[in-house]
């Protein structure tokens, strides 16, 4: 029957399923061991990028993020779209429609989009007009 379903033996079947369990694991451990140097680099990329007065916070949430399902993912859209629309050099137009579509190019979950909209709305300069574009569809060509 294994064969029939999977195309596998059950013993070959067994064997992938735990090749894939200690690779998982192996990985995960790797990265949990990471995180304090990920966190020092989030802390030094965040520093001129996001809202100045959030930094503080910004130190304190960014080692939570990183041992979330997420891995930080987060804190990367933060990053990104906070440059952007940090650039007072680009017109406000094309930075809005910019951080819209590395939001929407992201595939997101409904949980993974509302964390990014919340912490764009904390760290992200213009943070609450990108989050409120991107919750109402504003630049979807479709809507």
């Amino acid at each position: 029957m294994y064969v029939k379903v999977t195309g596998k033996t059950k013993a070959e079947f067994d064997k992938e399923q735990k090749e894939w369990v200690e690779d998982y694991r192996r990985t995960r451990n790797e990265f949990k061991n990471k995180i304090p140097e990920l966190t020092e680099q989030y802390i030094k990329e965040a520093e001129g990028v996001i809202v100045p007065d959030k930094l503080d916070y910004w130190k304190k949430i960014v080692p939570i993020r990183l041992s979330d399902l997420y891995h930080g993912m987060e804190l990367d859209q933060t990053l990104t779209i906070s440059r952007i629309m940090g650039d007072e050099e680009t017109n406000f137009e094309d930075r809005m429609r910019k951080s819209y579509k590395i939001f929407n190019d992201a595939g997101h979950t409904g949980m993974s989009a509302n964390l990014t909209m919340a912490m764009l709305r904390t760290f992200c300069p213009y943070g609450n007009e990108i989050a409120d574009a991107i919750k109402e569809f504003i630049y979807d060509k479709n809507n």
